[in-house]
């Protein structure tokens, strides 16, 4: 879907937040549809409605319907305040909600569950894990952000003897009057949507500041956290179109070398990209992505939809194993028998098979991991003999800022390699070679596994 196609409304709980982002996304076209008005525009080609919830469940659905009907909109995202149930969150903090609740529905009476919608089986609603995601990594100094369960009802809630219902039986993490109201009937309308709440009291009466000097702070935080959005799927946006550029240039590479290209895959490796890129690329059907730290991969896996195949290309430590062989389907970076013999014992303990590369150093940087050939056949042997993992091929790096001819001897010595030493594997030996910059030369040496970053996802993105 272009750009231009997209249609995301966004609502605000607080005419303070609207007025904050109108500036930010441009000149705006009024909308009046009988009792509701709206603002259309324009932000970087995505099409953007604007809206004012009123306060309330029953606003908040009659809005969100409306929208639905008249505007199909492809995403909703809604701002707003909430009380703080968790005793983490502070004024002025940010709440994502991932999950909600309606708390004051009850009607034990009739057989229903607290919160339980009446003859729907429905009761807690998930927000968009693509939009969460994108969400939650937007940082800024004035606040934290988490994410959490929101509990909606008809109720300002200022009672402290009414938390522990809301804390223990329904496990929420801030309440307030809107939140499940839109995610019930946008979940019928299958419209993915995202609910920010910035944090206003503790829900016990107490707050730490009059509301009207809190309103600044809740209108940025929307404000720059939407606008955040909006760019991040800007930029999402790029990633499968760079994914189609390079499987077209691999393609024309396997023209020019007389490959197949159904013997070669495309990993994208995703090292400081963040998960709503990897999203945006697994839902244009990339399935296959790769991390060279272990806890990396363990963070986003986490937070990915658990279809993906997950594959470790960067050192592994033997303390990270038992966590890399829960996620990975494919360890790149196997240099020693120890490690090796840990991984299959590891995998057995776990109910699974693991498949590994053999990583070979054929250049002599010091800075990278990898067996030489010399000692290559003796751990080949030790391998061969582990029951719980599966020996797939051999992999290797290019030498740092190389010319094409020295790529190339590189990559001849790993398919001589493979050749040579074949008789160890059950099946035809693999060959996971090729980056960004040097995959044309991998390709004319035979590899079947391409692991390409930047050309792919971009600029990396460092935390500081």
């Amino acid at each position: 879907m272009s750009l231009d196609q997209v249609r995301i409304a966004i609502i605000g709980a607080l005419p303070e937040e609207l007025e904050k982002l109108k500036p930010q996304l441009g000149s705006a076209k009024s909308i009046n549809h009988g009792p509701f008005q709206y603002e259309e525009c324009s932000y970087k080609n995505i099409n953007c409605l604007l809206a004012l919830s009123g306060i309330g469940k029953v606003q908040a659905a009659m809005l969100v319907q409306h929208i639905a009907d008249i505007w199909k909109p492809d995403y909703f995202i809604f701002t707003g305040v909430a009380g703080a149930l968790n005793e983490e969150y502070d004024t002025g903090d940010v709440v994502i909600g991932t999950e909600f609740i309606q708390h004051d529905l009850e009607l034990n009476a009739l057989g229903f569950e607290r919160g339980e919608i009446p003859y729907t089986k429905e009761k807690v609603f998930h927000a968009c894990d693509f939009l969460c995601n994108m969400a939650e990594s937007f940082h800024t100094e004035n606040h934290k952000t988490f994410k959490g369960r929101i509990l909606t009802g008809d109720q300002f809630i200022t009672h402290e003897h009414v938390k522990p219902y809301f804390t223990e039986e329904l496990a929420g993490d801030a309440v307030e009057m809107e939140g499940a109201a839109l995610a019930f009937v946008a979940s019928r309308h299958k419209i993915p949507f995202l609910v920010i709440r910035t944090i206003s009291d503790r829900a016990d009466g107490n707050a730490a500041c009059d509301f009207n000097t809190l309103l600044p702070l809740v209108a940025e935080n929307s404000c720059y956290m939407v606008k955040h959005i909006l760019d991040s799927i800007v930029e999402n946006s790029e990633v499968p179109q760079r994914y189609d550029n390079v499987l077209n240039d691999i393609a024309e590479s396997a023209k020019k070398h007389q490959r197949d290209m159904t013997d070669i895959q495309l990993l994208t490796v995703t090292k400081n990209h963040p998960a709503d890129k990897i999203f945006a690329l697994y839902k244009h059907g990339q399935n296959e992505f790769a991390e060279n730290r272990v806890q990396e991969l363990l963070t986003k896996a986490e937070s990915l939809p658990q279809d993906i195949h997950w594959h470790l290309i960067g050192p592994l430590q033997s303390n990270k194993v038992r966590q890399a062989v829960k996620v990975a389907k494919t360890i790149h970076s196997v240099d020693n028998t120890s490690l090796a013999k840990r991984i299959d014992r590891i995998a057995e303990e776990e109910g699974k098979q693991i498949d590994i590369f053999i990583q070979l150093n054929l250049t002599g940087e010091i800075q990278k991991s990898g067996i030489s050939t010399l000692s290559l056949e003796k751990l080949l042997i030790s391998c061969s003999e582990l029951k719980n993992i599966n020996l797939i091929g051999l992999m290797t790096m290019g030498p740092l800022s190389a010319s094409k001819e020295e790529n190339l001897k590189v990559f001849k010595e790993l398919k001589e390699q493979s050749v040579e030493h074949s008789k160890y594997f059950e099946n035809d030996v693999k060959l996971s070679m090729g980056m960004s910059g040097d995959f044309d030369e991998a390709i004319e040496c035979g590899s079947h596994i391409l692991r390409i970053g930047s050309a792919i996802m971009g600029t990396r993105t460092y935390e500081t």
